[in-house]
């Protein structure tokens, strides 16, 4: 993850949120006397906050784990998706 500051990118913004977006990366911006922001794709952050919805769920948390664990240690396969 890079980390710019912040008169840098606005200098070079489009170009700073373009390679964002192309890496699908995140850009840590930090600011004189202030906390530092991150920045990253609109797609990624609704990644966020699909898993943070699916985990604060107990039964959906923990079939995620099961299934992380499970593909992690080799046990999984493929199969063809089902129109619902």
């Amino acid at each position: 993850m890079r980390a710019v500051q912040l008169a840098d990118f606005g200098k070079s913004m489009d170009e700073n949120l373009a390679r964002l977006v192309d890496d699908r990366d995140a850009l840590i911006v930090t600011r004189p006397g202030g906390e530092a922001v991150i920045v990253f794709p609109l797609s990624d952050w609704e990644s966020h906050l699909e898993t943070v919805g699916l985990l604060k769920d107990s039964a959906d948390a923990e079939i995620t784990r099961r299934a992380l664990r499970n593909a992690r240690e080799g046990r999984h396969s493929a199969h063809a998706l089902v129109e619902p």
